[in-house]
């Protein structure tokens, strides 16, 4: 019988309800008496059917046993044939009389609902037998397993499991995931304890022959006496875990105050692997090529589902961490908000962000005592009016120790006012993570490292781990609120997912609260788009939705928080980024003239006291108001590039003639490019420091030549 038409043969093995195989079987029965009964069928016919289907049956269901290793009931089989004989028996019966006699078909219809009711029952008690049959092997399975265990135990930790009976307290527990099983055991009395088994799990792994990304974890049970090992056979840690596609709301702190950890990834058990940073900081480390950037991006993405977070991102070794997070909103448009809150790109941002977050420390610890007492506690409860600041620290070792002490300042005192961090590095030595870090994080990662003692100094009490458990890219040890350190592979998240999330979270993400923008540098915080984008995006085209969030938040700044003093004035240059700051003197005034006097007021001040000459030889020049643009000012970024490629085009107009930045400044201004001398004379300087300019003084005056004219003087 070829493969292809075996479906137009009885399938023995098809598995039906009692009432569809009564109903089909009567039906059968009625049409092969009739057409016997009109074509005169000898009666051997039907019965020599019934007896070879209820043969049939039993060589199948035999068949299948030995194939599928399925148990035998007795009693449905023998069931099951003897209704094969009774249809064949009836139909034989009934070929001489037809079967629509009343005695033919009572007996029929009698003979069906018996085998319906019966059929019902026969299928329920074999349902049941087979379970307890089942349990019963799996019962036989365990206690051989755990007679190894207890073997094992003895030959390789040379502790005896074994009472003076012969009895061992051993438990055999599979898990769901069919990938492992756990082992429960209790040390007899002697002072053997569950860290002596410890010492011993590659030795037990080795002893199994386990697959590489396979080990024992050792862990305390109920008692001191209880141990609990973790067995994972199948190497979970080689395979890809997505990053789940459930990107609904999530909050970092529980109705009940209690921190809500994030999953990061799955230990070899499929439970989930944890961190919490909202009581505790974190660390993370990794070598290159460990996994530890995608690592980061699944904690980014897990905080920014969160109502009650907000993510702030230090990485001065070019932003790598950030700028997927923030392509959705700065180059796509997709968003009309970025959801990552601040980025600092260099150290001087930086210094800018820790500033500004140890005053808000100091504010929330002055000014949340209120929202604390009425909950009756001494952290303050956050939510979307008063969220978390998670700052998120890539390449620490790449920071100055001055940024190294703001952020142990910051580890050492905002875990009451929800100031929090992840500090990752590239290795877990002193000189990376600092003693504060480590002894403040409760939530420790650490991906693959050549050294394996750095992951013993980074996890409490030296822990020896046994790296054939973690050996792919992506996996590592992670702890949580515990000293002790298991394996886990992290979930994959890949750009395009990274695009999906931002979208889906950027319009619930929260915003700062008014008293910690309040702090004396909050306008750092209200200005620092426009510090950062610029140096996140220095060639590109930045999106519609870029210049209406900076109008909106980073070129004018009035301090919200409540004040019974003057209002606070913040302006930002949209061209070189510099901010002014200066006061309106009077805390009813939020718009019109005033304001706009006092931004002028203000920039003036800054540039009479900040242009001494040192960018110009020449000295100042005299700043009129006419120069300052008399509207209220906006960030434009898609015009940034446009200005200074105006400009280089000037400078190489000039020749060796060379050209002054108060002449640029005009012509720009002419061409509808609102700028300043300063702003020029800056982006000259930085040009002549690269060499692709030269500044040249001519009397009083100070010109500049483009590189391609110099001619090498």
């Amino acid at each position: 019988m070829s493969s292809s038409t075996a479906g137009r043969f009885l399938d023995w093995n098809k598995k039906a309800t009692p009432g569809w195989i009564t109903a089909t079987a009567t039906t059968g029965a009625l049409a092969a008496a009739e057409l016997g009964h009109l074509n005169h069928m000898p009666w051997m016919v039907p019965a020599g059917v019934g007896a070879a289907g209820a043969i049939g049956q039993l060589i199948a269901t035999t068949k299948r046993t030995h194939k599928d290793g399925k148990d035998v009931v007795k009693t449905g089989l023998a069931f099951r044939a003897a209704c094969w004989l009774a249809g064949g028996g009836w139909t034989a019966f009934a070929l001489g009389t037809g079967p629509w006699t009343w005695g033919n078909f009572g007996m029929l219809t009698a003979g069906s609902l018996v085998c319906w009711g019966l059929g019902a029952r026969v299928n329920e008690a074999e349902e049941v037998t087979r379970e307890v049959r089942v349990e019963m092997r799996r019962k036989l399975a365990r206690d051989k397993k755990a007679a190894e265990w207890v073997d094992r135990i003895r030959r390789v930790c040379r502790i005896e499991l074994l009472d003076e009976n012969g009895d061992a307290e051993v438990g055999i527990e599979d898990w769901k995931s069919g990938t492992g099983y756990t082992v429960q055991l209790n040390l007899r009395e002697g002072g053997e304890s569950w860290e002596d088994i410890k010492r011993q799990a590659a030795a037990l792994a080795a002893d199994l022959d386990l697959p590489m990304g396979c080990g024992v974890d050792v862990a305390m049970g109920r008692s001191r006496r209880a141990v609990i090992l973790r067995v994972s056979t199948v190497n979970v840690m080689g395979q890809d875990l997505p990053f789940p596609t459930d990107y609904s709301p999530t909050t970092m702190q529980n109705p009940d105050g209690t921190e809500n950890p994030i999953a990061i990834g799955k230990h070899s058990d499929a439970a989930d692997a944890l961190i919490g940073l909202l009581d505790n900081c974190g660390v993370a480390i990794g070598q290159v090529g460990s996994g530890k950037t995608n690592l980061l991006n699944v904690v980014n993405a897990q905080t920014l589902r969160t109502t009650d977070t907000l993510v702030f991102h230090l990485d001065v070794t070019g932003a790598g961490v950030s700028l997927p997070w923030l392509r959705s909103w700065a180059l796509l448009g997709l968003v009309d908000r970025p959801v990552i809150d601040w980025v600092a790109p260099t150290v001087a941002e930086a210094r800018n962000m820790l500033t500004f977050c140890l005053e808000v420390i100091a504010a929330r610890k002055r000014g949340y005592q209120d929202r604390m007492n009425a909950k009756n506690t001494d952290k303050l409860p956050i939510g979307p009016d008063v969220p978390e600041i998670l700052i998120i620290v890539d390449e620490v070792a790449e920071l100055p120790n001055e940024i190294h002490e703001m952020l142990d300042s910051v580890t050492n005192t905002g875990r009451a006012v929800r100031v929090r961090e992840l500090i990752c590095g590239l290795r877990a030595t002193q000189d990376v993570i600092t003693a504060a870090m480590k002894k403040q994080a409760k939530s420790r990662i650490g991906m693959f490292v050549t050294d394996p003692e750095e992951l013993s100094h980074l996890f409490a009490g030296y822990q020896n781990l046994d790296t054939a458990e973690a050996p792919e890219p992506g996996t590592g040890f992670v702890s949580y609120l515990s000293d002790r350190a298991r394996a886990f592979k992290a979930f994959r998240i890949k750009p395009e997912q990274i695009n999906e999330i931002a979208v889906a979270v950027a319009g619930r993400r929260p915003a700062m609260d008014l008293l910690s923008v309040g702090v004396p540098s909050g306008h750092l915080y209200s200005s620092r788009w426009a510090r950062t984008l610029p140096l996140l995006y220095p060639d590109a085209a930045l999106a519609p939705a870029v210049e209406s969030y900076l109008q909106s938040t980073g070129s004018v700044f009035l301090n919200s928080a409540p004040s019974t003093g003057p209002l606070t004035v913040v302006l930002t240059d949209p061209d070189s980024g510099e901010t002014y700051v200066g006061s309106t003197g009077d805390d009813t005034i939020v718009g019109g003239d005033a304001m706009r006097d006092a931004i002028l007021a203000a920039a003036a001040a800054f540039d009479t006291e900040n242009t001494d000459g040192d960018d110009d030889p020449a000295g100042p020049e005299t700043t009129t108001e006419e120069e300052i643009p008399q509207d209220l000012p906006k960030v434009d970024m898609t015009r940034l590039a446009n200005w200074q490629d105006l400009a280089l085009a000037y400078l190489i107009e000039a020749q060796a003639d060379g050209i002054s930045a108060a002449d640029i400044a005009d012509r720009l201004n002419s061409a509808g490019h609102p700028t300043t001398r300063q702003t020029v004379s800056g982006w000259l300087s930085r040009m002549a420091a690269k060499a692709e300019a030269r500044q040249i003084k001519q009397g009083k005056n100070v010109v500049y030549v483009h590189s391609n004219y110099t001619h090498g003087a």
